[in-house]
Parts: structure tokens; C-alpha cells; sequence
């Protein structure tokens, strides 16, 4: 998936990915974990990465694996 360096794009794919997880059946924890590691990975390529230019995109891609 590409997204615009948005925040709200960035949390409308945080939200596709976690709905997976919690479809996958993790526990809370590993939930949890994976929610913190994803909000910062796609953060910092919006804020450092990509320096806040709305231009600019970001690329995610998931598996989600048991």
C-alpha cells in the first residue's frame, strides 16, 4: 500500500494492519508490540523520512504470519 506522508493516511493503515492482527488471533501483548513497532516505523518515515512533504509517499507492505 502507498500512502500520502499523512498522518491520517498513516493511521488508516495502522488500523487495516491491526484489524488483521486481531483477526489472526495474537494475544494482547504481541498486539500491543506490534501496534507501538508500526506507529513508529511509518511515523518516522513520514517525519524523518520524508520531512512532513505531503508529496512525498510512503510504501508499507505486511504479511501477517502466526
Amino acid at each position: 500500500m502507498t500512502i500520502a506522508s499523512s498522518y491520517d493516511d498513516a493511521r488508516e493503515v495502522q488500523r487495516l494492519i491491526r484489524d488483521e492482527v486481531v483477526k489472526a488471533a495474537f494475544d494482547d501483548d504481541s498486539q500491543f508490540a506490534i501496534k507501538l513497532a508500526l506507529e513508529e516505523a511509518i511515523i518516522n518515515a513520514i517525519k524523518h523520512g520524508n520531512k512532513l512533504d505531503q508529496t512525498k509517499r510512503v510504501h508499507v507492505e505486511w504479511k501477517i504470519t502466526p
